[in-house]
């Protein structure tokens, strides 16, 4: 009889180890899939960082005048023509992402600034700078961006360049945008917490999939409804500052661009709608109002109110 029994408890003994096993199993690969997800985040991430940064560069040298760029020299911090493109430069900083940005010219073998919209701390006209691969490709014609991201006690940056061109076609110096990368650090800190969050939700790995790619789709359409809104104020201050100076020609080109911007808020508006409602049919109200999905404030300050454009 007692045979029976140790016989008994040996074989719920197995039966135990292997179903501990099979979880242990699940939740290693679980875990797998997930820190898979969140490091493909952070890549997407981090390249879109750059695209932007770079995007931002060919903007702004196109709207720079590269005849009143070359004419700026040291000692020109009162002209009007420094004060022109000065302004131009500090349009760009309206955003949230745009942390720096400058002109550079060679000036012989040396990399000097010309204007810095930092006027507080930046560098002054004829400053030397050190010259590198990107830099110079700038100056080759091309708008680069740096390769490695830049990290120093203001923070984690790309820094991207473009080439401003005069009225003869020749480059009279590039532009220089540092875009911040720091959101990004905190972001994967975030993505991990809330994949803990998502996993404890449902451990069934077919859900959880589908949770993980509406969580990040709806990630992406947040980031992007931010960069559109972003470029949407950036040619409502145009338009304004051209009705102002009576520049018809740029009043039609930004009332263009705004209203391009406009159908691109709302599509990712949409978007973003569609796939909040989705991840919260597959996690739950519940879960979902606990996650961190609402740091762009997104229905206030991304999608509410209107331009002044008409």
């Amino acid at each position: 009889m007692k045979e029976g029994k140790s016989q008994k408890n040996f074989k719920i003994s197995i039966r135990a180890k292997i179903l501990t096993g099979m979880i242990a199993c699940v939740l290693i690969v679980t875990n797998l899939i997930g820190w898979f997800f969140i490091v493909q985040a952070k890549d997407t991430l981090l390249e879109q960082c750059k695209n932007n940064a770079r995007n931002s560069a060919k903007i702004a040298a196109e709207r720079i005048d590269g005849d009143i760029l070359g004419q700026i020299k040291a000692g020109d911090e009162k002209t009007e023509n420094y004060k022109e493109i000065l302004s131009q430069l500090q349009d760009f900083l309206c955003g949230d992402d745009i942390k720096y940005i400058y002109t550079m010219r060679m000036n012989g073998d040396r990399l000097e600034f010309i204007v810095d919209a930092d006027t507080e701390e930046g560098a002054a006209i004829g400053e030397e700078y050190e010259i590198y691969d990107e830099i110079a490709e700038a100056f080759d014609g091309n708008a680069t961006v740096d390769s490695e991201m830049t990290s120093d006690e203001w923070g984690d940056f790309y820094s991207a360049f473009a080439p401003v061109y005069n009225s003869s076609g020749e480059i009279a110096g590039i532009v220089g945008v540092d875009c911040s990368a720091t959101d990004i650090r905190l972001q994967e800190n975030i993505f991990i917490k809330e994949f803990v969050i998502i996993e404890l939700a449902g451990l069934v790995e077919n859900l959880q999939d589908k949770i993980i790619n509406a969580y990040y789709n709806y990630k992406g359409s947040l980031s992007q409804l931010k960069e559109t809104r972003s470029r949407s104020l950036l040619y409502n201050k145009n338009y304004a500052k051209a009705m102002d100076d009576e520049d018809f020609l740029e009043v039609s080109i930004s009332s263009s661009l705004y209203q391009d911007m406009q159908i691109e808020e709302e599509k990712y508006m949409q978007m973003a709608k569609k796939y909040h409602l989705e991840l919260q049919r597959l996690a739950g109200k519940k879960v979902v109002d606990g996650l961190n999905l609402y740091q762009y404030n997104y229905d206030s300050a991304l999608i509410g109110g209107n331009g002044n454009v008409k």
